[in-house]
């Protein structure tokens, strides 16, 4: 498998805290078999059999799977590792996992060893070696020893409950809360972004999304305005492209210079991986090229977007999994 640049494995790390499985990543992707979770290969095999409730995408050599409610880990043979006991999980990051019990979150080792207990409302994944946590409606940091090491203070609105990654730490900064509006600190803890911003996205590449008064632009690590705030919305750039929201509020790519590469011309788009992004034009999903060329006509109900050259996407009611080119490895029946 090729090395993961930075941003392959943000977006890795983003994707593990977004439920159940739907990016094929280590040589297996999860398929749904008679209503039960199995995992096939990237040659379309069937390598772990259906026997789970829900499944999630496999990370750090080991997959978390449903089994009568409960969630535990198995390896890529599908030999348990981690017995079946929590009733919320997210995937591993850095060899830790936070778990769910009485509706507390800890954190366990890739052994199960809990190396954090159940004392906190939420806990999100370890990225640059820390976590966001929190109790009651406060957010702070622990390191991977579960020690605090930027102070439980921060808020975050309620419209972002679901999206952990927000308050990870990407490329040495995270995105924080004052006063309702958005900056970034750094891993001290200090403001490096002034929070001056309607909402922010997460640094990639050195750049992150910001907004204001429904603008979007994009800013460096220093807070200068890189891409000026005139675009209608901006997405994390991957492979040297970001998406925005032009004026006729269809969507397109640009570079980091703010020139347009893709015209805005989709009305969705997701992320580029391995040089390819999915796309929506009249109401169905393709996938482009860097050059905005189609490589598979629009024709997919949904897509997830590409990952490692393998996507999933839904036609006629079915997930199927394909390579980036078209190549289909394997419909669910």
């Amino acid at each position: 498998m090729k090395k993961l640049n930075k941003t392959d494995q943000l977006f890795q790390k983003f994707r593990i805290t977004g439920g159940f499985a739907e990016y094929f990543y280590e040589n297996r992707g999860a398929v749904c078999i008679n209503n039960k979770w199995a995992y096939i290969d990237q040659n379309g095999d069937i390598v772990i059999q259906p026997e789970y409730e829900a499944a999630k995408i496999f990370c750090e050599n080991s997959a978390a799977v449903m089994k009568n409610g409960k969630w535990g880990w198995i390896d890529n043979l599908g030999n348990k590792v981690i017995d079946f006991q929590y009733e919320k999980v997210l995937g591993f990051s850095e060899a830790r996992a936070a778990v769910y019990q009485n509706n507390k979150a800890g954190v366990i080792d890739n052994q199960g060893k809990i190396i954090v207990p159940f004392e906190y409302d939420e806990i999100g994944v370890f990225n640059e070696g820390l976590a966001p946590v929190k109790k009651g409606d406060l957010w702070g940091f622990i390191n991977q020893n579960g020690e605090i090491v930027i102070d439980i203070k921060w808020n975050r609105p309620k419209i972002l409950l679901d999206m952990l990654y927000y308050m990870s730490f990407t490329e040495g900064l995270a995105c924080v809360q004052v006063n309702g509006k958005w900056g970034f600190i750094n891993t001290k803890g200090e403001m490096v972004v002034e929070p001056v911003y309607d909402s922010v996205y997460p640094f990639s590449e050195g750049l992150a999304a910001v907004c204001n008064d429904m603008k979007f632009g994009f800013i460096d690590k220093t807070g200068k305005q890189v891409i000026p705030l005139n675009l209608f919305a901006g997405l994390l750039f991957s492979e040297g492209l970001g998406g925005f929201i032009g004026q006729n509020m269809k969507w397109g790519f640009l570079d980091p210079t703010g020139k347009v590469i893709i015209e805005p011309l989709y009305e969705q788009v997701h992320p580029f991986g391995s040089g390819i992004a999915s796309a929506k034009l009249n109401g169905k999903w393709g996938y482009l090229d860097t050059n905005g060329k189609f490589l598979v006509e629009p024709k997919f109900d949904m897509s997830f977007g590409v990952f490692d050259n393998v996507t999933c996407a839904v036609l006629n009611g079915k997930r199927q999994y394909m390579t980036g080119d078209g190549k289909i490895l394997f419909v669910e029946p």
